[in-house]
């Protein structure tokens, strides 16, 4: 048997170079990759170390000052001619600009603070930027607007409540208490007689020295002598403005009967203040608001009025008493004249100041029991007869009214009303009178004190003690 032999397959030489070289590129490659692996996470490097940052103090920012320049104006294609109007030209709203002098201050009032409240409402306070603590004869407030108000008659220098001495007790106790308050604080003086009143300035200013003394050179001429009593400079007519729908007898009152202690107090509460001292010798609080007339009804008051008038120039019976009673009442005016010369020169013998008595013909013929002979003619004056009185409460409801107009609607606080009462040392004060001036001052969240004669008045004196 003949066995065939196997033929050997001979391999490509090409290809077993292609093996070779890409065996030896896997091996150089793996070579590479491993000495980085070595070098880089076997072999450690050298450890170094660094110093710590310093650590630096923070200073506070410096204020910088920015200069803050407003940003180019956009080009504009075309622009039209620039006209400057001249000053002269350009319209201003009337602005009153009454600034303090250098050694005064002023007041800034908000709407937060203190509370209060009472029948007149008002929960509003301030953030007390002169704000004055007040002790007038004893009575104690608080206030940074601030009005004294000062009877001016003839009754207050009465001999029975201390005469002259005792009024210029109430003018030092005013002074000093302005020359006490705090910086900032404004106040004003007014005073009054029985219809009418005058002002220390037109508006409130500020306290300070130099507008001190100029109070103090104001008020001393004020009843300092018999020959000025009852003497007030620039005196006005109470002239209340303030109208409230529904109550239009109650203003006609306060119009037509200005000398009534309700016109004052309506007058007061225009002033817009927040605290009032009123030194008075007589105040009937909410009682005795004589009513006015309408204006219908007033005309045909004045109709008639004019008619009597007629009558007193053509009638001879009425010119007759009309004459007659002039030339008493001139005779009148002599007699009192010289029986107060003679007993005022009685008592400058013995050391006493002049007498008061009051500057009306009828207080100073009652005082030396002297009457009239011929009968009393017609008026010869505008006469209108009194209208019916106004309930208290009332009067308080009108009062409320107008407190809410005058400072609720308008976010304020309504003042306080401080009554101090002057009277003679053995004057009665009727109880139902009492009670309604102490009504009134409660309502306004105010005190009210009664002084009696000159040694109450002198130890009353608080101001001196009072600093701000």
């Amino acid at each position: 048997m003949i066995q065939s032999k196997k033929k050997k397959k001979k391999l490509n030489p090409m290809l077993i170079n292609v093996l070779i070289i890409s065996g030896a590129a896997h091996i150089l490659a793996l070579l590479i990759l491993g000495g980085i692996t070595v070098v880089k996470y076997i072999i450690p490097d050298d450890a170094e170390f660094e110093e710590p940052p310093a650590i630096e103090e923070v200073e506070a920012p410096k204020e910088v000052q920015v200069d803050i320049k407003p940003p180019p104006p956009t080009p504009q294609k075309q622009m039209g001619k620039l006209q400057m109007r001249p000053m002269a030209n350009i319209a201003v709203s009337s602005v009153n600009v009454d600034l303090p002098n250098m050694d005064q201050s002023f007041t800034v009032s908000a709407g937060v603070g203190e509370l209060g409240g009472n029948l007149m409402g008002g929960s509003h306070g301030a953030m007390n930027i002169g704000m004055s603590n007040l002790n007038v004869f004893g009575l104690k407030s608080k206030g940074e607007k601030v009005l004294f108000v000062i009877d001016a008659g003839e009754e207050m220098l009465f001999d029975s409540k201390g005469g002259i001495n005792s009024y210029n007790t109430i003018k030092d106790e005013i002074t000093s208490m302005v020359g006490n308050l705090s910086a900032g604080t404004l106040f004003n003086v007014m005073l009054f007689d029985w219809n009418g009143y005058s002002l220390f300035k037109p508006q409130l200013v500020a306290s300070g020295t130099s507008i001190t003394s100029e109070l103090e050179q104001w008020i001393a001429p004020i009843n300092s002598s018999i020959k000025n009593a009852g003497s007030i400079p620039n005196k006005k007519l109470l002239d209340a403005k303030a109208e409230l729908e529904g109550f239009e007898r109650f203003y006609a009152g306060i119009k037509q009967h200005i000398y009534q202690d309700n016109s004052r107090t309506q007058k007061l509460l225009e002033m817009k203040v927040d605290a009032i001292f009123y030194i008075t010798g007589r105040h009937s609080g909410y009682t005795n608001f004589r009513l006015g007339y309408l204006p219908k009804e007033l005309e045909a008051l004045k109709t008639k009025f004019a008619q009597e008038q007629e009558l007193n120039k053509t009638d001879p019976d009425r010119i007759a008493l009309i004459q007659a009673r002039k030339a008493e009442e001139a005779e009148l005016l002599k007699t009192v004249k010289k029986k107060l010369a003679t007993l005022n020169e009685q008592r400058a013998a013995k050391g006493i100041p002049p007498k008061v008595i009051g500057g009306h013909l009828p207080s100073q013929m009652k005082f030396f029991g002297l009457s009239y002979k011929t009968a009393e003619p017609p008026p010869t004056g505008l006469h209108i007869p009194p209208h019916s009185l106004a309930r208290e409460n009332d009067t308080r409801k009108y009062f409320k009214r107008l407190t809410k107009k005058l400072y609720l609607d308008l976010g304020d606080r309504p003042p306080s009303i401080n009554i101090i009462l002057f009277l003679a040392k053995d004057e009665e004060y009727p109880a139902n009178i009492e009670k309604s001036v102490k009504q009134l001052v409660r309502d306004f969240n105010g005190k009210m004190k009664i002084i009696r004669g000159l040694s109450q008045i002198k130890s009353s004196a608080q101001s001196s003690q009072v600093a701000n």
